[in-house]
């Protein structure tokens, strides 16, 4: 990948987003380890716990 290059952004759509936070929220997964297990950056999963618990 060169430097002008951009590495194109993932989108998720609700039922993963869903499935993610009820690993942490239902399942007593940490943040971490859900963010690991579904492939997504730990700061984007807690960005949705914080978004779900509102």
């Amino acid at each position: 990948m060169s430097t002008n290059e951009k590495k194109a952004r993932r989108t998720f759509d609700q039922d993963c987003i869903d499935g993610a936070v009820k690993l942490v929220t239902q399942e007593g997964y940490s943040l971490a380890a859900a963010a690991k297990a579904v492939d997504v950056p730990y700061t984007t999963l807690r960005q949705w716990c914080r978004a779900i618990a509102r």
